[in-house]
């Protein structure tokens, strides 16, 4: 087990050594700067977060939520503090995403 450790612990430090990190922590710490950018997006989050549940559970998305969640992307789209973060968060995840497929691949892990 401690192999396996070493190997993630050694993942972890390239992750954070990268630039997609590196971008994304910066532009994180440009957004708590801003209590109101950083509100904005929060509200934004939570309204994603809950269109999502909703998606994954099968459950419809009214039109009205999918305009909200369009308009508070558009009105955070407007100051570049935030759409830096927004790109630069999205930028890190997919290469998260692609790491821990190519771990579920390689270990024939059934996610359910």
């Amino acid at each position: 087990m401690d192999e396996i450790t070493g190997a993630a612990q050694k993942l972890a430090d390239a992750l954070r050594e990268s630039g997609l990190y590196k971008d994304y922590r910066k532009s994180k710490i440009r957004v708590t700067e801003s209590p109101e950018i950083s509100g904005r997006l929060l509200a934004f989050k939570k309204k994603q977060s809950l269109v999502e549940t909703k998606r994954l559970q099968g459950q419809p998305v009214a039109f009205e939520e999918e305009k909200e969640l369009s308009h508070l992307y558009a009105e955070l789209s407007q100051s570049e503090t935030a759409r830096d973060f927004l790109l630069n968060e999205e930028a890190f995840l997919d290469a998260y995403r692609r790491m821990a497929d190519i771990l579920t691949a390689a270990c024939e892990i059934d996610l359910y």
